[in-house]
């Protein structure tokens, strides 16, 4: 495990300072050192073998067990956005019938169980950020699925296939739980209304009679004006898959608990929720590091690209739109608060 926390490490501080520009040099700085911390042998081509013919093309490397493809591995260069990379990686891997697939721009590394069914990106069980996640649950989770002995022994797929299929059932459990509920209210049972009952008297002081606590609950789930039930959406499961901004997107709005804000350049993000912060009696992280350098400090020094605030802090805007949107989410958990409480709608830029 050492081996591997050095080989994050090492990641962690070269894509923190831009030294890792190509898929080439991504290659020889960041992947093959983490796999060969993993247990592979990049230099043993029935362990590793590159440029592997899969389908109609190829991918950058097939790991194996005994010179049989256990897992594909496709690499990206840092800027790429893997999204529009994921079909085509898990063509092959289906085509080739192989059930582990990885996807990478060296930041983020994608975790797919490539034979399931459904969309591409359905079958995504697990995301790493090496730049913003800590270093013992990055090396766990490589560990977990990206090992040799893990893959090579099919505990890797094991694992996989539970994450995945939890992932699934909350997911559907989610999605018909409203629709439930909403019957629930619609047809309440003597039960329902007898609990509804037992609640509203310890507001109201009196116990209601039970049919206008049925009425109340009908109410809720009534008919819209058109005719139809009103359906409520379905509840949003944050996973470690959330969806990051595209590099070439434009920012919109920014909400943040009651407020929102239109912003039209995603530095704005960062500024704008630092603002609100201070508003709201949150002390900014000051000094204290995210990818081995501080967001907030005291003087414009100390940065690349500082915007100050209206504390006479300073605060980093410069990297990429995915950095900044990670940082803004940092600065939320270092407040105590959910990094899920951070909203941003944003268009794709023309």
């Amino acid at each position: 495990m050492k081996k591997l926390k050095e080989a994050v490490e090492a990641a962690k501080e070269l894509l923190a300072e831009g030294k890792v520009g190509s898929e080439r040099a991504l290659e020889h700085t960041v992947v093959l050192p983490i796999l060969n911390a993993l247990g592979w042998d990049s230099r043993n081509i029935e362990e590793m073998s590159p440029e592997y013919s899969a389908g109609s093309g190829r991918v950058d490397w097939a790991l194996c067990d005994k010179a049989e493809p256990c897992l594909f591995l496709e690499e990206k260069a840092p800027d790429q956005t893997l999204s529009s990379h994921e079909e085509q990686l898990l063509q092959y891997s289906f085509a080739e019938g192989i059930p582990l697939a990885v996807l990478t721009n060296g930041r983020e590394w994608w975790f797919y169980l490539s034979l399931e069914e459904g969309q591409w990106g359905e079958r995504k069980f697990a995301m790493v950020d090496v730049e913003t996640q800590d270093t013992e649950d990055v090396c766990t989770l490589f560990s977990e699925f990206l090992k040799k002995e893990a893959v090579c022994t099919g505990s890797a797929k094991t694992t996989a296939k539970k994450r995945y299929d939890a992932a699934k059932e909350e997911k559907r459990i989610s999605t018909e739980l409203p629709g439930i509920i909403h019957n629930l209210l619609a047809s309440p049972s003597e039960f329902i209304v007898e609990v509804f009952q037992t609640e509203a008297q310890a507001e109201l002081g009196v116990l209601p009679p039970a049919a206008l606590v049925r009425q109340a609950l009908q109410a809720i789930a009534a008919v819209a004006p058109a005719g139809k039930v009103v359906t409520p959406e379905p509840l949003r499961v944050p996973d470690a898959t959330t969806e990051i901004p595209p590099s070439h997107s434009k920012p919109t709005c920014l909400v943040i608990g009651d407020q929102e804000i239109q912003i039209s350049h995603w530095y704005e993000m960062l500024v704008e929720l630092a603002k609100w912060l201070i508003r709201h009696g949150h002390k900014l992280p000051v000094g204290t590091k995210i990818l081995h350098k501080p967001l907030i400090g005291r003087s414009a020094d100390a940065f690349r690209s500082p915007k100050q605030l209206e504390n006479g802090l300073f605060i980093e805007t410069w990297g990429p739109v995915a950095t900044k949107y990670r940082r803004a989410r940092w600065l939320l958990e270092q407040a105590g608060l959910s990094p899920d409480l951070l909203v941003v709608t944003w268009e794709e830029s023309k």
